[in-house]
């Protein structure tokens, strides 16, 4: 049975799901080098948070964002357990952090923002 987790943010409520090991895969195993890092983000957050969009994350305070990683390691606890076992929790948390790290310069740049160095 799948395990989902409910965060209430402001006046919405999002649901974040736990990933199948198919959507697991085929997210880590993506080879469409045309997507960006955002796109590939996206793509995470369609399937961990269905109806999560850019326009709620950009509106969102970190410390929002904060609470909706904390429910996505409850809801995927197992296979983030998996992955630390295995030695693979290093190399996921640096492949997360890129895609937010990219995510926040597309954002930065929409806005003419400094950029995150």
């Amino acid at each position: 049975m799948q395990k989902t987790k409910s965060v209430k943010i402001g006046d919405q409520t999002f649901v974040v799901c736990e990933l199948k090991v198919r959507e697991i895969w085929e997210l880590v195993n993506n080879q469409d080098t045309e997507k960006d890092t955002l796109s590939q983000y996206q793509d995470l957050l369609s399937i961990a948070c269905p109806g999560i969009t850019e326009n709620d994350l950009l509106d969102m305070y970190p410390s929002e964002i904060d609470e909706l990683w904390t429910a996505f390691k409850e809801a995927n606890n197992s296979f983030l357990e998996t992955t630390r076992r295995i030695g693979l929790d290093q190399a996921l948390m640096e492949a997360v952090k890129e895609a937010v790290q990219g995510s926040i310069r597309r954002s930065a740049a929409l806005f003419n923002m400094d950029t995150v160095q």
